[in-house]
Order: C-alpha cells, then structure tokens, then sequence
C-alpha cells in the first residue's frame, strides 16, 4: 500500500500549495485507488500540515507551485513531494497508481521540467522514482 496527498482545487491539482484548501489523502492498493478522504487546510502552517502528514502514513505529496519555505521543510521529512504538477486530480491518480508516466502536460508551464530537464526533484523524477530508479539519488518510492 502506498499513502499519498494531493492539494485539490475541485477536480484539478490546487495550482499553489500555499494557497490551498484542500487535501485529499488516498491509498494505493493493488494499482487500485482506495480510501478517499478530505482535509480542510484552512489556516493550518506548514509544520502542522507536515505533523498530520506524517501521522497519517502519508510518503507521496503532490501538488502545483509551491514556495521555498513548505518546500525545504516537506524535502527534509521522509515525505516524497512531487511539486509543479497540474491538472485533473483523476486522471494523476490513474496514472500514479498503475506507474505510468506522465505526460509532460502535466507539468506546470515553466517549472523547467519539460524534457525531464527538471532541477527539482519532483517532476520529472516521478516516473522513475515509481520504477525505484531516481538518477538524483532521491529515497525511492515502493510500493507496499
């Protein structure tokens, strides 16, 4: 089983980690997507964010821009974060749970990570962190 989080803004990726207000927390079982549920973000910091993160099994963090501050403090946690996407929350999940990769009209429009050129360890070092072969040398993800 894999835990992860994506900042939701309706049906799509919230475009600003910083500015959203939702969360929504799944299981990945099976290559199957299981256990919806939502967190209100309203309001909460970072550090407090991270804590339920971390409390609830979360290892993946998707979500749009984010700024430096939320970032270092997600990158320096045994949370994997996938900044800099964009796009229907759905569709993400699709491909996330069966390893396929994203295309790259998923990336944010000048996140630098079109043609895995990404300096980010995020973005373009999602499809292969799913293979478990991340050329940054990033923890890999595995599924349980």
């Amino acid at each position: 089983m894999l835990r992860m989080a994506l900042t939701v803004w309706e049906d799509r990726i919230s475009p600003v980690f910083d500015a959203a207000n939702t969360l929504l927390i799944v299981d990945i079982v099976n290559k199957k997507v299981k256990n919806r549920r939502f967190i209100s973000l309203s309001s909460m910091e970072p550090s407090l964010l991270l804590e339920r993160l971390i409390e609830q099994d979360v290892t993946v963090l998707i979500c749009g821009a984010i700024s430096e501050f939320p970032s270092n403090l997600i990158e320096n946690s045994p949370i994997k974060l996938i900044p800099f996407i964009s796009g229907n929350v759905e569709k993400i999940l699709a491909r996330f749970s069966l390893g396929t990769p994203l295309p790259e009209s998923f990336f944010m429009p000048g996140c630098g990570c079109r043609g895995n050129r990404c300096k980010r360890q995020g973005s373009a070092g999602f499809n292969r962190d799913i293979q478990g072969q991340n050329r940054y040398g990033v923890r890999k993800i595995k599924m349980r």
